[in-house]
């Protein structure tokens, strides 16, 4: 594992900024799922009482199927993401939040370095304050009917798709409450098997299991 050594440097060094990327082509695109420590579907007057307390946690993960940057070719690739923030992470997006980002250690180094850069710049109001960036064993695995994911002994996250019409809205019935934090093609509900932060570098960690609180679909950018 490689934590805030070569990599984190030269990112650093960089100076990266929004304007950074501008100069940079990418085509990528695959599976992505994420959870959140809130959940998507649920009666309207439970997420009353859950929305100015909690979803302060994420974790985001991809599966590059194809993709390049700047013609550096990353097909096959994961890159995860581990969010702590001071408020609800959909309904205060500028509220201070801290972010590891886990690029997969089956990455060259050109490959890693390309793939830190543009998850960064792309993400910067979202991952916000991005703390580490680790090179790490990362497994994105297909289930039954949703995705496994594994970011070293620090994240896992496993997601099955929750079978049902999600855009009916009740008063307090259950609801859609939030959309994923990515545009996503063909975007399914899913309920979170498992969904934990183990390390030290955000000064926060957390389990949150058997909630109906992931999104999984395909993405494109």
């Amino acid at each position: 594992m490689m934590r805030k050594t070569a990599l984190w440097a030269l990112l650093l060094a960089m100076a990266i900024t929004p304007a950074a990327i501008a100069t940079t082509t990418w085509s990528l695109e695959g599976v992505y799922v994420e959870a959140r420590s809130a959940q998507v579907f649920i009666g309207g007057c439970v997420w009353n009482s859950e929305a100015v307390t909690i979803g302060r946690e994420a974790i985001m993960a991809w599966r590059i199927e194809k993709g390049q940057i700047d013609g550096i070719d990353v097909t096959g690739l994961s890159v995860v993401a581990a969010i702590a923030g001071e408020a609800n992470l959909a309904m205060e997006p500028d509220a201070p939040r801290r972010t590891v980002l886990y690029v997969d250690e089956m990455a060259n180094k050109v490959q890693r370095e390309a793939l830190a850069e543009l998850y960064t710049n792309r993400n910067a109001r979202m991952f916000g304050n991005v703390i580490d960036v680790v090179a790490t064993p990362i497994s994105f695995v297909d289930t039954t009917e949703g995705y496994s994911v594994r970011a070293g002994t620090e994240v896992e996250l496993t997601a099955t798709a929750l079978h049902i019409d999600h855009k009916a809205f009740e008063q307090c019935g259950n609801a859609q409450w939030y959309e994923p934090f990515v545009p996503l093609q063909n975007s399914t509900l899913g309920v979170t098997i498992e969904h934990s932060y183990q390390g030290v570098a955000l000064d926060a960690q957390w389990s949150d299991p058997n909630t109906q609180s992931s999104f999984l679909g395909r993405f494109s950018f």
